[in-house]
């Protein structure tokens, strides 16, 4: 069996799982009928060579995950303890790979972060450089979740810079897309489109039909962002095109919701019913639920605009109950993103700090070592010159003492005050802890009146988890100021404390992207 080869040729097998975990990653469904569950629990219970056990086990939960995920994770953790008590290198590796995989799916951002990082670490021991980009790939998008941009796109420049180097192209025609994504968000609207264009080049030219129609309607999307509704109808319908040729029906609905939304603003309104009807009819069909829900929307625009009321109120009615029904998940999901969010800053802080004093440490000690250098050289001087040396290596050395205790001191103070703010933290989140559902129950989710640009500045900071002082540090100004700030913040989002502040604000953040 191939984990059994696995023992002789681990390089093959390790390259087998990560393909898998890649697979699962990028949302493939793995589908077994019952008859082979059935099959391989029966040949568990007979006298099998562990090695075989723990393949069969990753087996069953990959097809048991998109059944019930409590069943796949015990299948999962039964093949861990197998591979972590006789170290089968692969078995462990591919055990990371999917508490990471499985965590992701239950909204635990900050473990399965952790346990891709576990992963990549296997990965690296063996020295398989070409399987980075995968486990890359996947922390990446954990942190495109979490809203944490610049960690996200610092994990795909890596897997662009690999990618490049192994000259794998369908890969890098994903990175630079997901790259550009990134940018979108940020609305810096030049890299968005730069590298927007370098994935449809590679496409292109690797003749990637799916991947190009996926970077065509998101070029159209950046394109409507900004309002040129000419360029962003023309890709939406090289996209629609691609799509059609090879019968994406998710493709297909979405790229005509697309294509109505822009008619629609344009005010050709035949155009956009009949676009938004067929995306309706084939997103209905395959239960496309968020699909569906754009469609409706388009039509009650639609029908409102050629003043229509019983046909507007009809989709207007659909669009709420489809938008009730997904936002219910997606509220309780952002929340839970929000408290792991809070939970890796808080982390993120603390490891920032603990670097900041080995720096701090190293530092002393290279200018003790330079020091004690300058010193012994000295003595080897000629008699006639060592008392005019020693005169100015006695100031030099003064000089340099006392700047060496001013900026121990200064940093010293630093990591005391950093220190400060990190304990206010922790006291606010055991805060938060004790009463979670109360935070967020008392939250009225409407603003008591429209934020500033400045106090929405502070506010998206906050909801990072950044303290006063690291908040007035980044945007130049005093902590009185911000405190300023986050007292209007209080009223204005009709909260008690930074805690409240920070789930409302991150749920209001999440309602304005929807």
């Amino acid at each position: 069996m191939i984990f059994a080869n696995a023992m002789q040729n681990q390089p093959t097998y390790l390259q087998s799982f990560l393909f898998t975990i890649a697979l699962l990653f990028c949302g493939f469904s793995i589908k077994g009928n019952q008859h082979l569950i059935d099959s391989l629990k029966a040949e568990l219970n007979k006298s099998l060579h562990d090695t075989v056990k723990v393949e069969m086990h990753y087996h069953l939960a990959g097809l048991s995950i998109y059944k019930d995920i409590k069943i796949a994770e015990q299948h999962v953790d039964t093949a861990l303890q197998l591979s972590l008590e006789h170290q089968f290198i692969g078995g462990i590796g591919e055990g990371y790979g999917w508490k990471a995989f499985t965590n992701h799916q239950k909204g635990n951002f900050s473990e399965a972060i952790d346990w891709n990082l576990k992963c990549l670490k296997i990965i690296q021991e063996q020295g398989y450089e070409s399987e980075y980009p995968r486990i890359l790939n996947n922390l990446a998008t954990l942190h495109l979740e979490l809203h944490n941009y610049y960690q996200a796109k610092d994990y795909y420049e890596q897997c662009i810079s690999i990618n490049e180097k192994n000259e794998q192209f369908k890969s890098l025609g994903s990175n630079y897309n997901n790259l550009a994504l990134i940018y979108r968000n940020l609305k810096d609207w030049k890299q968005a489109e730069h590298y927007y264009k370098r994935s449809e080049d590679i496409r292109l030219s690797i003749h990637d039909s799916i991947g190009l129609a996926s970077t065509y309607s998101n070029l159209g999307t950046l394109y409507e962002d900004q309002e040129y509704l000419k360029t962003a109808l023309t890709y939406y319908q090289k996209s629609l095109s691609l799509r059609l040729q090879k019968s994406d029906r998710k493709g297909i609905a979405t790229s005509q919701y697309k294509i109505a939304h822009i008619f629609l603003k344009q005010n050709q309104l035949t155009a956009a019913n009949q676009y938004a009807n067929e995306s309706l009819a084939l997103a209905t069909q395959w239960k496309f639920k968020a699909i569906e829900k754009e469609a409706t929307k388009v039509l009650y625009l639609v029908y409102k605009a050629k003043n229509s009321p019983n046909q507007a109120l009809y989709y207007l009615e659909q669009y709420k109950q489809l938008d009730d029904s997904l936002n219910s998940i997606q509220n309780k999901k952002k929340i839970i993103e929000s408290e792991f969010k809070f939970e890796y800053n808080k982390k993120h802080v603390i490891d920032s700090i603990q670097n900041e004093k080995i720096l701090l440490q190293n530092e002393l000690l290279e200018k003790d070592n330079k020091i004690k250098s300058k010193t012994l050289a000295l003595q080897k001087l000629w008699i006639g010159v060592i008392i005019l040396a020693l005169i100015t290596s006695i100031v030099f050395l003064t000089l340099i003492r006392n700047k060496a205790k001013t900026n121990e001191e200064l940093l010293r103070a630093e990591i005391k005050n950093r220190l400060n703010d990190l304990v206010v933290l922790q006291e606010e989140l055991e805060e938060h802890k004790k009463r979670p559902k109360i935070a967020t129950q008392k939250i009225n989710f409407a603003l008591q009146e429209k934020l500033s640009d400045r106090e929405q500045e502070v506010l998206d900071l906050l909801i990072l988890g950044l303290p006063n002082k690291a908040i007035a540090d980044k945007l130049f100004l005093s902590v009185n100021t911000i405190k300023s700030h986050i007292n209007n913040l209080y009223v204005k989002l009709d909260v008690n404390n930074r805690t409240q502040a920070a789930v409302k604000g991150s749920l209001l953040q999440s309602q304005k992207n929807n």
